[in-house]
C-alpha cells in the first residue's frame, strides 16, 4: 500500500511541475515584454481564460502525441 501511495506522490509532483512551467510559459512573456503586456491589458481576456486555452491546448497535443507518434516507442 506504501509503494501505491509513494508512486501517486511521485506522479502528482511531476504533473504540478508541469502545470508550472507550462503555466510559466503563458505567463511571462506577456509580462516581462511591455508590448505584449500593454497589448494583453487592452484586451478583453484575462490571465485566467489564456492559461486555460493554453493548457487545453497543450493537453490536446499530448493526447495526439500519445496516440499517434509513441507507439513505436
Amino acid at each position: 500500500m506504501l509503494h501505491v501511495i509513494w508512486d501517486w506522490t511521485k506522479f502528482s509532483f511531476w504533473l504540478g511541475l508541469i502545470c508550472l512551467a507550462a503555466g510559466l510559459v503563458v505567463a511571462l512573456p506577456l509580462m516581462l515584454s511591455k508590448r505584449l503586456r500593454g497589448r494583453f491589458f487592452r484586451s478583453k481576456f484575462d490571465l485566467e481564460t489564456i492559461g486555460a486555452i493554453a493548457l487545453l491546448v497543450m493537453l490536446l497535443v499530448i493526447g495526439l502525441y500519445n496516440h499517434f507518434g509513441a507507439h513505436g516507442v
